[in-house]
């Protein structure tokens, strides 16, 4: 900073800004690998390409845990590292306010409990992240992220059908088909 007359305020910030969008890139593409079903792969770049001890925000750390709880369940069938994950990002208090990942994580631990057949558990955590996703949506009045939001509806809905309750399983599938339509 001295040999260029800038000062240091401005180079650091620049060394911020250039972690925290690298970071952002990774979340991004572990997001396109989840949804093409590349768990293994997004698993390995979170683990290979985020130092979660240079991750600044709450809510990037979050995200990470989030992610890897995901990939653990989907990539390598770990239910108990999934929870794991899942109940990090749900134990954050950093901010009390609530947001999608805490629902996203939410959803999660109900798949979780879902594939390892305890379904009276399951139904808990997706009643809960439908809850938690009707207060967000009506905290916020809109959410710029509806593929995330569809995702918890298809969870939730794709568990309803599975333990028999056929009308809430079309009634999330409705409300999932109308958020990507609102938001289109």
């Amino acid at each position: 900073a001295n040999r260029l007359n800038i000062e240091f305020s401005e180079l650091s910030g620049y060394a911020l800004t250039s972690v925290n969008s690298q970071t952002s890139r990774i979340f991004n593409k572990v997001k396109q690998l989840c949804a093409a079903y590349q768990h293994e792969e997004a698993y390995a770049l979170l683990k290979n390409e985020i130092d979660i001890k240079k991750v600044e925000t709450a809510y990037e750390r979050k995200k990470y845990y989030y992610y890897l709880g995901l990939t653990t369940l989907a990539g390598h069938h770990n239910f108990i590292d999934a929870h794991y994950y899942f109940n990090l990002v749900l134990s954050d208090k950093s901010d009390s306010k609530l947001d999608l990942i805490d629902v996203l994580a939410t959803n999660g631990i109900g798949i979780a409990y879902e594939l390892e057949d305890e379904l009276d558990k399951a139904l808990t955590y997706y009643e809960k992240s439908l809850v938690q996703l009707d207060e967000l949506i009506e905290d916020l009045g809109e959410i710029n992220d509806s593929a995330e939001i569809t995702i918890i509806y298809f969870n939730s809905a794709k568990f309803y059908s599975h333990i028999g309750n056929y009308e809430k399983a079309v009634n999330l599938c409705t409300l999932g088909i109308t958020c990507l339509l609102y938001t289109s």
